[in-house]
């Protein structure tokens, strides 16, 4: 229950210790981990403050890579087709091979990615603190320049947007979610 009871007084009958008993292994970054893992094939992906991806054997925790990125990794991975593909607080999003950590390909966006991919039919589709959504080929990482893209907007209505040229965007305008094409 929210703050532990009905009055929501945040005052607790217990310790607020977890016990320990349960917990199988951890696993120590040298920063906070507020992105969700993703666990694929025994290895789980998870990104961390300190800058870094961390692949980690599931069933004992030990460290199988970490991939340096050029700021904090509050985005949470997805893995598709050995590939782990995360947004980073540097501008970038970036795919590593995953079974040895090594970086495939990086593509700048204009703002923070603090979103978590998706992966379909090829392409990765990514937000970005810049008020854009973004579109890049999953194998090479050149945004799309024609690739239709549909998004679900916070109220529920669904934009349509052409990622042209070199980019689209959808930004609010006019009481709701208007399309602007990139220069």
């Amino acid at each position: 229950m929210f703050r532990a009871d009905p009055a929501h007084t945040g005052a607790y009958e217990d310790t607020g210790c977890l016990p320990t008993d349960n917990v199988i292994w951890t696993y120590q970054t040298l920063g906070s981990v507020t992105s969700s893992p993703a666990v694929v094939d025994g290895v789980v992906y998870v990104g961390s403050s300190d800058r870094s991806v961390y692949a980690l054997n599931a069933d004992d925790g030990t460290k199988l890579w970490s991939a340096y990125t050029n700021g904090e990794v509050t985005s949470s991975p997805a893995v598709v087709d050995g590939v782990v593909y995360v947004g980073s607080n540097d501008w970038q999003v970036y795919a590593f091979d995953a079974t040895t950590g090594t970086k495939l390909w990086s593509a700048y966006t204009n703002g923070e990615v603090t979103s978590s991919p998706a992966v379909v039919g090829g392409v990765v589709y990514i937000g970005s603190n810049d008020r854009q959504v973004y579109a890049f080929d999953a194998t090479t990482g050149r945004e799309q320049r024609s690739a239709g893209l549909r998004v679900r907007c916070h109220d529920g209505n669904e934009v349509m947007e052409r990622v042209h040229e070199r980019r689209g965007h959808v930004e609010p305008g006019g009481g709701g979610w208007r399309c602007v094409r990139g220069e």
